[in-house]
């Protein structure tokens, strides 16, 4: 049985874990993928969050919480406009894509684009449910609202790197 949301959710997953293959969607994605996948940007917020938590003073659980709830739905709006942009730039991007080795750009994108708003989302719901129960933790909300940076920073490099294959594209025209 499927489950509606649940099984876009896994298939985003499958399709960033497996850098773009579509056949990871039928087929499975294997565990090594996910792992070198996710567990650097993870590793990177824990421990930025760690060092934050540990030296800080002044900073509340639901400072950060509100940090993610006022900030986030903007990056949401800046991350769909990005992923509509991208399908409507040139292919000089998606023949770039395909010269490094990927083998479906679209499905590349795809995933990329679609897991770090997922993430956005994520954080923005799981930051809403700690503010509602009233007991976040300092940690936590750190992490998520780290963690959210991360998928920030990966939509800020697809878009820097297909500005910068077209701006290379029109140059060589020159």
């Amino acid at each position: 049985m499927k489950i509606p949301i649940l099984n876009t959710i896994l298939i985003i997953l499958s399709l960033y874990a497996s850098e773009g293959t579509p056949s990871s969607i039928a087929a499975g994605t294997k565990w090594q993928n996910y792992l070198s996948r996710l567990a650097p940007r993870i590793l990177i917020a824990l421990t930025i969050s760690w060092i934050s938590v540990r030296y800080s003073h002044n900073i509340k659980a639901e400072d950060v919480d509100g940090y993610v709830i006022s900030g986030y739905p903007s990056l949401i709006g800046f991350g769909i406009g990005v992923y509509a942009l991208i399908f409507g730039m040139s292919r000089v991007f998606f023949t770039y894509l395909e010269s490094i080795g990927i083998a479906s750009p679209v499905a590349y994108i795809n995933g990329n684009m679609a897991f770090s708003l997922l993430i956005l989302i994520l954080c923005l719901l799981i930051a809403f449910i700690s503010r509602l129960t009233g007991s976040p933790s300092l940690l936590f909300s750190t992490f998520i609202f780290l963690y959210g940076i991360t998928a920030i920073i990966d939509l800020v490099l697809i878009i820097f790197i297909a500005a910068l294959q077209d701006t290379i594209k029109n140059k060589s025209k020159e």
